[in-house]
């Protein structure tokens, strides 16, 4: 295609589209009504564009033959045009409604007169018929247009029987000539016309029907994408719960066991008030026994700096991430737990290969190490047996993994309460002893904060085992290996 031709195009689309804007392209905002407009707008026009052929067809057709014509007479189809020119200038101002109902009866008006006139098994007037409805059905409703195919209905059925009483003489010259090729044209055009009107709507319908399928998959997309925004925040918000309750949980455990602590607090600072005091007593050639009162006072200092030291590590709130030794912090679980133990007649023994170092939170894993322990003391309470009341506690690795084990031989649990004791807040303790979050900020801990795994094995009444798996190897952010084994 040359400049020229492209010009011309060019020009030819841009007159199409301002014709279209100016005198078809529908005012109303609703979509469904947009349909409708438009639809009518092309029946008006096309309507008013055979009304004026019609027009000066007829004029041609006087000044060739005469006045005396056969058919319908001038003045119908200017009437009829004027109509048709008002119904436009109606749906151009926003009043479609009116407009679409006025058509219709206006082809059934028109139609009705053909078949009163000439019949009523006029093909012409059929085939209008068949236009009333269908224009019924697309511009109005379904509905609307079954009462339209009863109104037809009736009014054929009336002329049939009116003219068989010979109550009315319609014009039947025109059964009595031969179909010519003007005839083939006339009912051709009207089928075209069905066949055109029948397109519109159904293209119409069809492009509203994309929209609505895009609508919709644009709806399941964000619905989708909600879905997973509000199951990110529901995690996030979870996360942060979990975070809150392990933190509250510490210090609900810690004032458990507090009396523990400061009792066997007591013990030492009366040992070194002691030992102190009878320093001042001993006159200065006993040097051996004061030395021995020294030893003692020295080791009850220790022990409170010890008891001291824990005490300040469990209400700490430092969680970042450094080398700690794990055999340390269970040790110093276990100092902590140890008048829960002799209060209970449980013995706690601590079996360790070496003392492994780990990069991450110790405050985390004394947490872990505390509340495993703490389980197993706990799982002798009100429990009778003939076994030694021992908690075993073990540390070792293997070639890929840390392996942290706690072992009771108290009540054991049930396979039924196994599933559920990692959920948060479900326990089988009183409701003074245990809140339930125990284990399941333990879980969250061990698989969020050190990439682990916890199971358990429980046998009634021989005991349970807890037993925890670490990777060797932690990435950090400098992806050092922080885990190893000394």
């Amino acid at each position: 295609m040359n400049t020229a031709s492209k010009k011309v195009f060019k020009l030819v689309s841009c007159g199409i589209h301002f014709l279209f804007e100016r005198f078809v392209q529908p005012i109303s905002t609703n979509e469904d009504s947009r349909r409708k407009e438009f639809i009518l707008n092309v029946i008006l026009i096309g309507s008013i564009g055979l009304l004026t052929w019609s027009n000066i067809f007829i004029i041609l057709e006087i000044f060739s033959r005469g006045i005396h014509r056969t058919g319908v007479s001038l003045l119908v189809f200017n009437i009829f045009t004027i109509l048709f020119c008002s119904l436009y200038w109606l749906s151009r101002k926003g009043y479609s409604n009116i407009s679409s109902y006025s058509i219709v009866f206006l082809y059934f008006i028109g139609n009705t007169y053909a078949s009163a006139r000439w019949g009523p098994n006029l093909p012409a007037a059929l085939l209008g018929f068949a236009l009333v409805i269908v224009i019924s059905s697309i511009l109005i409703s379904t509905r609307f247009s079954f009462v339209m195919g009863g109104l037809i209905f009736a009014t054929i059925t009336t002329l049939g029987y009116l003219e068989q009483a010979n109550k009315i003489l319609p014009d039947t010259h025109w059964k009595k000539e031969v179909f010519v090729l003007g005839d083939a044209v006339e009912y051709s055009l009207l089928l075209f016309v069905i066949l055109i009107i029948s397109w519109l709507s159904n293209r119409e319908i069809e492009k509203s029907l994309h929209r609505a399928r895009s609508s919709e998959a644009d709806l399941i997309k964000e619905r989708d994408l909600l879905e997973i925004k509000v199951d990110e925040r529901t995690q996030a918000l979870r996360k942060a719960q979990l975070e809150k309750m392990s933190e509250l949980y510490r210090f609900v455990e810690f004032g458990r066991l507090s009396s523990g602590v400061f009792h066997d607090l007591i013990n030492p600072l009366n040992a070194l008030s002691l030992n102190v005091g009878l320093l001042k007593s001993v006159q200065e050639a006993h040097t051996p026994e004061m030395q021995a009162y020294i030893q003692k006072a020295l080791t009850a200092s220790a022990k409170m700096e010890t008891y001291i030291a824990t005490v300040r590590k469990q209400i700490q709130m430092n969680n970042s991430p450094s080398t700690f030794c794990l055999n340390e912090e269970i040790q110093a679980a276990i100092t902590v737990l140890e008048y829960k133990a002799k209060k209970n007649n449980v013995q706690m023994l601590f079996i360790e290969v070496d003392n492994i170092n780990m990069y991450g939170s110790s405050i985390k894993f004394h947490q872990i190490a505390t509340n495993l322990i703490s389980n197993a003391i706990d799982a002798y309470d009100g429990f009778e047996s003939t076994n030694s009341r021992i908690v075993l506690i073990e540390l070792a690795t293997s070639t890929k993994q840390i392996v942290f084990t706690v072992k009771d031989f108290g009540i054991g649990i049930s396979i039924e309460i196994q599933k559920e004791i990692f959920e948060p807040f479900f326990t089988t303790k009183h409701s003074s002893k245990g809140s339930g979050l125990g284990l399941s900020t333990t879980k969250h801990i061990i698989e969020r904060d050190f990439k682990g795994t916890i199971s358990v094995s429980s046998q009634e009444p021989l005991g349970t085992i807890f037993e925890v798996l670490i990777p060797l190897s932690l990435d950090t952010s400098q992806d050092e290996q922080n885990t190893s084994k000394v």
